[in-house]
């Protein structure tokens, strides 16, 4: 049986504190929860030491493993105008305080994201900060993963390994989410084929109607996903395709969504858990439940 880390990525909660992530993500059935800077700082004003938010997530099985996200290490050029509070305060996290939080929460995953304006910073300068990253992560055990996202300057694959590739580092590789996938326009499943699976550790899986919604794609991300299998994506395909490349090591939901928003957060991890589960069954990966009853 393929051990996999059933991932339960907050989106669906990002608006509740880390006690309710955690007890959404017990709810569901996954195997470990990702946590932001947002989160973490929120829950140690609050009081709770280090081995507390530790403990309180290991206590509920799902044990902390990831963190979710770092910009920092290429210039970040966004407007505030194009997300809420939570995500403009996420998207500064510094590399020193997420590679801090990674050593003190024992975490094992960093997701990057490139939230770099389109042909606005030179190709040697990504590759040397993304490498850095890597480096500095590796010291203390870190896998890093950088995600492309269709509406910033690493819009997609190809663009995504011109950075990994270009920085070879041991201990990196490219983090794959259907929504942003499809979203990124004229790009297909064979745009992975040349790439050797060993980059293809992670996958976030989601799903959306074809169409855009809003005036502003960065609005659809996180006002209209869909759960795995209730929107108009061709899912099904796109989750064996990267399960076949062989490297995939951690596989969840990531639902932004106002519908997720509006709902009670435990409800919201088991709707996650039961979309995902039913999607990697029909392709024949195997899901908690069916990973707990071999062993």
């Amino acid at each position: 049986m393929i051990e996999l880390d059933y991932v339960f990525w907050p989106a669906p909660v990002r608006l509740h504190p880390f006690e309710t992530h955690v007890r959404a993500a017990a709810a569901g059935g996954f195997t470990s929860l990702a946590i932001t800077a947002t989160t973490y700082a929120d829950a140690r004003k609050r009081g709770m030491s280090n081995a507390d938010i530790v403990g309180f997530a290991a206590d509920h099985g799902v044990p902390l493993r990831h963190l979710d996200t770092l910009t920092t290490w290429a210039p970040n050029q966004l407007s505030p105008d194009d997300f809420d509070a939570e995500m403009n305060e996420r998207w500064a996290t510094t590399i020193e305080y997420g590679l801090e939080m990674c050593a003190e929460l024992g975490l094992k995953q960093i997701l990057a994201t490139a939230a770099y304006l389109p042909n606005a910073v030179p190709l040697g300068q990504l590759i040397e900060g993304f490498g850095r990253l890597c480096e500095e992560a590796n010291k203390i055990g870190v896998w890093v993963d950088l995600e492309p996202m269709p509406f910033f300057g690493c819009n997609n694959v190809a663009a995504a390994w011109s950075v990994v590739g270009g920085a070879a580092q041991e201990n990196s590789g490219i983090l794959l989410d259907t929504w942003h996938f499809y979203k990124a326009g004229d790009q297909t499943l064979e745009v992975i084929d040349p790439i050797p699976g060993k980059y293809f550790r992670t996958m976030q899986v989601n799903d959306a109607p074809l169409a855009q919604i809003t005036p502003k794609l960065i609005d659809d991300t996180i006002m209209y996903r869909r759960w795995p299998g209730q929107g108009e994506l061709p899912v099904q395909e796109f989750v064996r395709k990267v399960f076949e490349k062989g490297g995939l090591k951690a596989v969840g939901q990531e639902v932004f969504s106002l519908e997720a928003d509006a709902m009670d957060p435990d409800e919201a991890g088991r709707i996650a858990g039961r979309t995902i589960w039913a999607m990697l069954e029909s392709v024949g990966i195997p899901t908690p439940s069916q990973t707990t009853s071999a062993a």
